[in-house]
């Protein structure tokens, strides 16, 4: 028995390298397409109110988020799609909804990288959200996209902006509960 044992387990040793890397690789395109799909709502939100970002529009933007083709390519282009976004939607960015987002989120016990996230999808849903520019006094200087390549650690902050875009709840109290963003008509 452990005989057997053994020389299953000197098979399956002799063989990891060659099938190691194709396992990775799976499992980095579920990573890839997973972050596809969380980037999706943020990615529709910013397409429906500046439709210019999309390189290549989608014929249904609603059901673009289930990708099957080149998914690096696809997730690079809606990185780069949401900083245009982001970009377009400057002259709406408003200092007193990262604020109200920031002091709601530290209430609420956030810090870190997850109180940056929240306070990032406050400020993007207010902007989406407003018809006008704000004032100059009141404006915010969007967050600047890396410039060293590496889109990992951003791509990760993206999905958790993402997230919060459509789940947090302290997102649409801060933008809806604050009479700073009037509604859209």
């Amino acid at each position: 028995m452990i005989a057997s044992l053994g020389s299953v387990m000197n098979s399956i040793g002799s063989t990891l390298p060659v099938w190691g890397p194709k396992v990775s690789a799976l499992f980095a395109g579920v990573q890839r397409s997973q972050d596809y799909r969380k980037l999706h709502p943020l990615w529709f939100a910013l397409y429906r109110t500046v439709p210019q970002i999309a390189l290549d529009p989608p014929r249904d933007p609603e059901r673009n988020r289930w990708a099957l083709r080149d998914l690096r390519f696809l997730l690079i282009r809606r990185i780069v799609e949401i900083y245009d976004g982001r970009l377009a939607l400057r002259p709406r960015l408003d200092r007193r909804v990262a604020e109200a987002a920031r002091a709601a989120g530290e209430r609420s016990g956030l810090d870190g990288q997850a109180l940056e996230a929240v306070v990032e999808a406050c400020v993007l849903a207010a902007a989406i959200r407003r018809p006008d520019p704000v004032p100059e006094e009141w404006a915010l200087e969007p967050r600047e996209a890396p410039v060293d390549g590496d889109t990992t650690a951003e791509q990760a902050f993206l999905v958790e902006v993402a997230t919060a875009f459509k789940e947090s709840s302290l997102v649409r109290q801060v933008v809806l509960g604050s009479r700073i963003v009037p509604d859209r008509v």
